[in-house]
């Protein structure tokens, strides 16, 4: 894959913004991978076919952008999902003390289900399972611990099952709905049992014990030479000592990440990246990190990077509260009012908002952000990456959250928009776009912003000399349709709907999970 010249893989790559010569195991299993699942999970997995095997890069861009789309609609779903599970188990303390989760919600995603599921025994370290369906029939995902075969406990109640089928970590099943009560029960009994024949606590294998002074480059490379890692060669564990979290924040496009900064008694620090652990809690003191060691690229520049696998308190476990306070606008009835108060008694902060700001209040859109200790959200943003750049940018105390409308309210009304946008560009500016400035100005994402331009030049209605960098040369087009518009049309319903979900999810969750 580092030498590959397949052309829509190396979009896919451009879009999970890694380079390909760093490209290993680890950098497709949580880059590459996940958006290929996505579409599988979400759509039709048939244009990954068509991304792998075309020659056209003007297909190839549309059918990536429509991938990336699809992948972060995943990312929003599994959090969603994830956090109503998360509630069910505190609602319900009985299946919290069950040896094993089952949880159903009749509108869960049936291709969400299967990864809450591994993030809930990650969490728990128990199986679980994952329900949903709205007719007579509930189906699922389950996945299981090591040493406990999840496949073996479902057939073990298969009376009470219409299918099921699976391996020893993971399975799907079917079931009727009325059968629920008296499978939860029969399962947790038989878990119990197995449990209880081997008894077992969690251990993880550690393959050496390292102060940081001994990591370097050569010696990671010298562990490569043992790859690709994977089942049957799992990476190798290493453990260092009396360890001190120095800092952390988080990373990612949509911050669900931590960079954490780790120094030992000899001063010496560590960058560790900690996957999908935004809202994982840290120790505080002294503790014992269990790791793997890989490389990564910053700036052209190769750097250690230690992957945080799990860690070990020396005092008693802290909980880090979340930096960040949170206050809660949206559903105020007199926003401008409020945002006018807030303005009067903090005159410092700084307000975002885009395409539609508040009146007669100093604002800022994402192109012209500073530091502050208060951040007032004013509309509502078009993505969670929007957001979560807004605030790595701002690096604010204090957000608060209001619920303003931007953007056009429909895909044809946003395309009308576009459309005037470079009508005016090729009128009065000599046809100079800025892709940056018309995702501020249209309240919307680059990526929309460059498919609703591959659309129009589809359309016949202009061409541009390139769509792939920020500047872009715009000129009144042929009036011919191309091929590829029917493509064009299908990515910018995945984008707008992705869209759509997402201010649906920022406009209605808990006013703690919007930022994580």
């Amino acid at each position: 894959m580092q030498n590959s010249n397949r052309l829509g893989l190396l979009k896919l790559i451009e879009k999970a913004e890694v380079k390909q010569e760093n490209i290993d195991e680890e950098l497709i299993g949580f880059q590459i991978a996940p958006r290929l699942n996505a579409i599988g999970r979400l759509s039709d997995a048939n244009p990954v076919v068509e991304l792998l095997l075309t020659s056209d890069e003007g297909h190839a861009e549309i059918i990536a952008t429509q991938i990336e789309g699809l992948n972060q609609r995943r990312k929003l779903l599994t959090r969603q999902v994830l956090q109503a599970a998360l509630k069910q188990l505190e609602n319900n303390p009985e299946i919290r003390r069950s040896p094993i989760i089952i949880l159903y919600h009749p509108q869960w995603p049936a291709g969400i289900i299967g990864i809450v599921a591994s993030h809930l025994v990650e969490r728990y370290n128990k199986p679980a399972i994952l329900l949903t369906g709205e007719d007579d029939s509930v189906h699922g995902s389950a996945r299981s611990i090591e040493g406990l075969d999840i496949t073996e406990i479902i057939g073990s109640q298969s009376t009470l099952l219409t299918n099921y089928g699976g391996h020893a970590m993971a399975a799907g099943l079917s079931l009727p709905i009325e059968n629920l009560p008296a499978f939860r029960r029969a399962a947790g009994n038989a878990v119990a049992e197995q449990l209880q024949q081997t008894e077992r606590e969690p251990s993880l294998e550690i393959s050496a014990n390292l102060d940081l002074s001994d990591i370097s480059l050569p010696f990671i490379e010298d562990i490569k030479r043992l790859a690709p890692f994977g089942p049957g060669n799992p990476p190798l564990n290493f453990l260092t000592t009396n360890l001190v979290i120095e800092s952390d924040k988080r990373v990612g496009r949509n911050q669900e990440h931590r960079q954490v900064l780790v120094t030992n008694e000899q001063g010496i620090t560590q960058k560790v990246i900690w996957w999908n652990a935004s809202d994982e809690p840290l120790p505080t003191g002294k503790f014992d990190l269990a790791y793997h060691l890989t490389t990564s690229d910053y700036r052209g520049q190769r750097q250690i990077s230690l992957v945080w696998i799990d860690s070990h308190a020396l005092i008693a476990l802290e909980v880090k509260q979340l930096a960040i306070k949170t206050i809660d606008h949206r559903r105020d009835s007199q926003p401008e009012q409020v945002l006018k108060t807030i303005l009067n008694d903090i005159p410092h902060s700084l307000v975002w908002a885009e395409n539609q700001p508040p009146r007669n209040q100093p604002c800022s859109d994402r192109t012209e952000l500073s530091s502050a200790d208060v951040l007032i959200i004013w509309n509502i943003p078009t993505a969670q990456k929007v957001l979560s750049n807004i605030i790595k940018t701002v690096k604010p105390k204090e957000i608060h959250f209001f619920a303003q409308p931007s953007g056009d309210a429909t895909l044809q009304d946003f395309l009308k928009t576009l459309a005037g946008l470079v009508k005016f560009a090729v009128n009065q500016r000599a046809g100079m776009i800025n892709l940056r400035q018309f995702a501020v100005t249209t309240a919307q994402t680059s990526d929309i912003v460059r498919l609703g331009l591959r659309w129009l030049q589809e359309k016949g209605l202009f061409s541009f000399t390139s769509l792939s960098g920020e500047d872009i040369q715009a000129r009144n087009g042929s009036g011919s349709k191309h091929k590829l518009i029917k493509q064009i049309n299908a990515g910018l319903q995945e984008l707008w709907s992705e869209r759509e979900a997402y201010q649906h999810y920022y406009h209605t969750c808990d006013s703690n999970n919007i930022i994580t």
